[in-house]
């Protein structure tokens, strides 16, 4: 996931495998930061000049002056998947989310963190994406690898601090990214990696149930799904072929 600022089109973060975090400002140079596996990247929605970063496992960094000097500003070490995903709130950007096998809160921007579920694991899998409704930060997704037990789809609705399995008749390939309609926190779009059945869901009850919308699209991995913030009803979705609008 990349970190696009929401009032400078100039600029953007993102992680490169193997070759760290760049930060854009609509130059053709980019410079790079924080150093190992570029993974996660954020920017703050109310202070541009704040942006997170991170490498492997959840190794976040923090910069508050465009990324010219960083600080630590991770979770402590739990079993995340490689590339550990963690997301601001879009309504208070203090409140970051970071999923492992537990799901990390910090609500002052990264300088402490609390696990959530009262420290216990949501379902023994590392989370692999996250979202966040855009009005409400205690209305969050998740999603989980099937790494020990099926992929698993969660909800909380109070911050974290308990989490409701709402997965029901979706496949069993890894729900790589879920995506929360930016005008309504109950609907929600999760995309499928893998092979063998379709790979874009949608509910518009918060889960309760799910409509298979990726029929039309090929059978080939698909890791991306995003809405568009001021017309919700347009989709992209990114697979190993492309980008579909």
């Amino acid at each position: 996931r990349i970190g696009v600022s929401k009032v400078d089109s100039s600029r953007m973060i993102g992680g490169l495998q193997d070759n760290a975090t760049a930060v854009w400002e609509g130059t053709l140079a980019w410079r790079r930061g924080i150093g190992g596996d570029g993974c996660c990247a954020q920017i703050s929605p109310s202070q541009t000049d704040t942006m997170y970063g991170s490498a492997q496992y959840l190794y976040i960094n923090r910069s508050t002056n465009k990324g010219v000097s960083w600080l630590y500003a991770a979770p402590p070490a739990n079993n995340s998947a490689f590339n550990g995903p963690f997301l601001l709130a879009p309504s208070n950007p203090k409140i970051i989310y970071a999923g492992g096998d537990v799901v990390y809160k910090s609500t002052n921007a990264g300088s402490l963190w609390t696990a959530m579920n009262n420290g216990s694991v949501i379902n023994g899998d590392p989370v692999l994406s996250i979202a966040v409704s855009y009005t409400n930060p205690d209305s969050v997704y998740v999603t989980t690898a099937p790494t020990l037990y099926s992929a698993a789809v969660f909800i909380s609705t109070n911050g974290g601090a308990s989490w409701t399995n709402i997965t029901g008749t979706l496949p069993d390939r890894y729900p790589v990214d879920i995506s929360v309609d930016p005008h309504n926190s109950s609907i929600v779009y999760v995309a499928f990696s893998g092979f063998g059945t379709s790979h874009l869901y949608r509910s518009v009850k918060g889960g309760n149930s799910w409509t298979d919308i990726g029929q039309a699209l090929p059978d080939v991995p698909t890791s991306a799904v995003c809405i568009d913030p001021f017309n919700s009803s347009t989709l992209y979705v990114g697979n190993d072929l492309g980008v579909y609008y």
